[in-house]
């Protein structure tokens, strides 16, 4: 299991997947429902970055259904954390509201400290696609709150990409700018690959917003070729997304044509927040 987490962390859904599976079939070998529990857990994690989100959650619900039959509140915690995030990508952000709801009261319960900052973190992600940005940011800096004592790089980036966003979404690009400069700082302690990935396509909005379209375009070009080259259709899409914004701003037309097609492939694997959203570029 440990192997397949660091091939994953690398950015390489697929080969960590193929190792996750081999380890669930020795867990349910062994009978060993906490184990497995865990390993569906990562291959839901793996699914949902390769894009097949109608198998993230048939995985999800049978870690959630072991989790509850063993009383487990971490790996309960872990199942909905999942669940609440592929609800948010399929634009389904009133279900993902109440489903990690119910995550950080679990977690509260068991006085689990880690996995309330990380659930706080996807409820902040929700409230900020739902546009209650105050909402948001008291969620992130409950989180990081946790986060800056206890050192965990890639949460820490994370959040605060996720205040430049919130801060962008307001039009406050000086803030939003200072929000990344943190980020940055964090960044020099290594991230994993999603980390470069997540602060790379902000920070390119982010540089979109002071007018360097030029340049973005082209770091953007890089990310859409690195996460097809990995396979990771969750951020490929988030990336051509961002894309297509700048775009809008330098090539209107060719940014229609490229959120139609956008829309259409997000729709179709069942991304329903990027196709919504695409479509807004397209209009």
């Amino acid at each position: 299991m440990g192997v397949a987490w660091a091939v994953a962390a690398e950015g390489n859904p697929a080969a960590s997947l193929s190792m996750n599976d081999q380890a669930l079939a020795i867990f349910r070998d062994m009978a060993d429902d906490e184990g497995a529990a865990y390993a569906l857990n990562e291959k839901t994690s793996q699914l949902t970055m390769l894009g097949d989100l109608g198998k993230a959650k048939e995985a999800d619900q049978h870690s959630l259904e072991l989790g509850r039959k063993n009383g487990n509140k971490g790996s309960i915690v872990s199942s909905l954390f999942h669940l609440g995030n592929i609800e948010k990508l399929e634009g389904k952000l009133e279900e993902a509201h109440k489903t990690l709801s119910e995550a950080l009261s679990i977690a509260h319960a068991a006085d689990d400290a880690t996995r309330s900052a990380e659930v706080e973190l996807e409820l902040a992600e929700v409230a900020e696609e739902e546009d209650h940005s105050a909402d948001a940011r008291q969620q992130v800096h409950q989180g990081l709150t946790y986060l800056h004592g206890h050192k965990d790089p890639g949460d820490e980036i994370a959040a605060e990409v996720l205040l430049a966003r919130i801060a962008l979404a307001e039009g406050k690009t000086p803030e939003a700018v200072r929000a990344m400069d943190a980020a940055r700082v964090v960044f020099s302690q290594g991230p994993d690959w999603e980390g470069h990935v997540i602060f790379g396509i902000t920070n390119a909005r982010i540089q979109a917003a002071i007018g360097k379209l030029g340049a973005v375009r082209e770091s953007l070009k890089t990310v859409v070729a690195e996460t097809t080259k990995h396979g990771n259709v969750r951020y490929e899409l988030e990336a051509r997304l961002a894309l297509c914004e700048v775009e809008a701003k330098t090539d209107p037309a060719s940014a229609r044509a490229h959120a139609k097609t956008l829309e259409e492939e997000a729709r179709s694997k069942g991304f329903g927040l990027i196709a919504r959203k695409a479509l807004a570029v397209g209009a």
